[in-house]
């Protein structure tokens, strides 16, 4: 049955937002063939003059959400026809629809931080210098092995994933094609990549209040400890914290968002995740259903308020 619901996508399960979508192209085939609508319009299931703001509502929502788009509406001839009961269409939703009828009932009761470019900026270059004078290799090739844009580089994914400091310095040394270092004082070196970030920082506390948090953070062992010595931690359950080196996961494997909605005893629908990678928060999307990425603060504090969160 063709069927614009017209309702916020936001509200909408998976099956009815990417069946709208569907129908929508079957709609526009429909007027192009000049097959009848009259039988949709007498019944208040299309409105053919909001056809492509609805195919465009549809499709950042499923963006939002991480699913692929590659299918753009058709050329049609657009009239005014039709007019939909949206207020009826999402009681429809949520009496036939048990998956609808928990996006529209639920709230935020979760947030879960990134840590490196939400909590604290980093820039690797400052490191790097202080590594050029401790090694006598350039700022700039260091940067690339410490950021993991060297080519065929393994020790940014070791760092993250590592139980030991040991492992991944004696890895960069051998990327360096230099002796080994001592991975304690590269480590203290490391750390001058961090600036905290202190909006976010004083936001969190405020939150803490109202909402469950937690982190989730791809972190090599060093930089844990660091971070933990500066007090990240404080803010969030001591159980609501997870790190990549601590669970030998990383992201953007689909496991490791599973394993802290686990851990921390929340639903996926009722979670916003915030990181300032997109990669990150596309797969995040598919699992916790809703994400953002962190850029601008401003911006980011307007997204939460569209999800209802309060401080």
């Amino acid at each position: 049955m063709t069927r614009m619901w017209m309702v916020d996508p936001k509200k909408m399960c998976r099956s009815h937002l990417l069946g709208e979508h569907k129908e929508l192209h079957q709609l526009v085939g429909s007027l192009n063939k000049n097959k009848s609508i009259n039988g949709h319009l007498d019944k208040g299931q299309v409105e053919v003059h909001n056809i492509r703001k609805r195919h465009k509502e549809l499709v950042k929502e499923m963006k939002r959400r991480g699913y692929s788009h590659n299918s753009p509406l058709p050329k049609f001839k657009s009239f005014r026809a039709g007019k939909i009961n949206i207020k009826e269409n999402e009681k429809e939703l949520k009496k036939r629809c048990k998956n609808c009828r928990t996006r529209q009932n639920s709230k935020i009761t979760t947030i879960i931080f990134d840590v490196g470019g939400v909590q604290y900026f980093y820039d690797h270059m400052n490191a790097a210098r202080a590594m050029e004078k401790e090694t006598g290799i350039s700022a700039k090739k260091i940067k690339k092995v410490l950021e993991g844009s060297a080519k065929n580089t393994k020790f940014w994914r070791m760092a993250e994933l590592a139980p030991l400091e040991k492992e991944y310095w004696k890895q960069f040394s051998k990327e360096l094609n230099i002796s080994s270092v001592d991975s304690k004082k590269m480590s203290k070196l490391w750390n001058l990549i961090f600036t905290p970030n202190k909006p976010m920082l004083k936001l969190i506390k405020k939150l803490r209040k109202k909402y469950k948090l937690a982190i989730l953070s791809n972190m090599s062992q060093g930089h844990k400890k660091w971070l933990i010595s500066k007090g990240i931690t404080k803010p969030f359950p001591k159980h609501n914290i997870i790190w990549s080196c601590d669970v030998n996961l990383r992201k953007p494997n689909k496991k490791i968002y599973n394993l802290v909605l686990k851990t921390i005893n929340s639903k996926p629908e009722e979670s916003v995740f915030v990181d300032d990678f997109l990669r990150n928060i596309k797969v995040a999307r598919k699992v916790h259903e809703c994400g953002i990425v962190y850029k601008d603060h401003k911006k980011f504090l307007n997204e939460l308020k569209k999800l209802g969160v309060e401080w």
